[in-house]
């Protein structure tokens, strides 16, 4: 079956980024001049991705309003000739692909996703947090993803390969491999110590619709915040959860360093910086 769908849960409260984050969505801070969760959105677009949920909490409407069409803007933007602006917020008028529901109380990320059971409706599904960059400019994550499932025909986690003093950030990964990817057998959440191997989940997935009746029954057997990761773990007790090394460039912009590292990188892309930002980083280094 086709992969059509994807969900993308951004009801956290962004903790680690506050105050900023107390009004303004961490999904909408800026890599330069997009916003994150539009820069996931697009990648997902680009993938052949026909319809995308978010799922968010009170306090977000904002970024609806973000992808809705803004009439006054785009006619003061051809009033005064700049085309290059108006193709840029023309591009994000993404409101026809965009359906937003509200996660009632903040019970996780897995609770969120039971949200979207109605909007999947039985087909296979990409799910990725709002904060996790993943550059390939040969083969985006999400297309890799796909390829994965096309390949296995089961539920996939990406990884990215990790360095050992970053593990105890993430959830690693224990696995035996097959081919080319990865029979996940255990999670190890955040690891100081011991950790059984160098591959992170990158929040990056594509599911299977039975990831629903596994999220029920964590529901009927744990009260409060559900942990995705014990129902990922289900998953692989079944057999059905392949990891797959994503390949490409990860920022974990969820991150303060993440954020401030992927907002120095993709300047360094970017043409209307680019140049400055060079010479600004090699004062920079030259005064360390």
């Amino acid at each position: 079956m086709r992969v059509r769908k994807a969900v993308l849960p951004v009801a956290g409260l962004g903790t680690r980024f506050l105050p900023a984050s107390k009004v303004v969505p961490k999904e909408l801070f800026p890599i330069v001049d997009k916003p994150i969760l539009e820069i996931i959105i697009d990648e997902l677009i680009d993938s052949g991705i026909e319809k995308i949920l978010l799922v968010i909490r009170r306090g977000k409407e904002i970024i609806s309003q973000h992808f809705d069409i803004n009439y006054e803007l785009q006619e003061n933007l051809k009033e005064f000739s700049k085309f290059e602006l108006l193709e840029k917020i023309n591009s994000s008028n993404l409101a026809s692909k965009i359906t937003l529901i509200k996660q009632s109380q903040p019970l996780g990320f897995a609770d969120a996703i039971s949200f979207s059971k109605d909007f999947v409706c039985g087909e296979p599904f990409i799910l990725c947090t709002g904060d996790e960059l993943v550059v390939n400019e040969n083969k985006n994550c999400i297309k890799q993803l796909i390829d994965a499932y096309e390949r296995t025909n089961k539920s996939i986690v990406g990884v990215s390969f990790t360095p050992d003093d970053e593990l105890h950030n993430y959830g690693i990964v224990d696995f035996e491999r097959v081919g080319k990817y990865f029979q996940i057998k255990d999670i190890v959440e955040k690891p100081f110590i011991n950790a059984p191997s160098n591959f992170a989940i990158n929040g990056k997935y594509l599911m299977q619709s039975d990831i629903f009746e596994i999220i029920e029954n964590q529901k009927n057997q744990i009260a409060g915040e559900l942990l995705f990761t014990n129902c990922l773990l289900e998953l692989a007790r079944q057999g059905n959860a392949i990891g797959c090394e994503i390949i490409g460039k990860r920022y974990d912009t969820g991150d303060k360093f993440g954020f401030i590292k992927a907002n120095i990188e993709y300047g360094l892309k970017d043409k209307n910086v680019s140049i400055k930002l060079k010479k600004y980083l090699r004062s920079v280094v030259n005064e360390l």
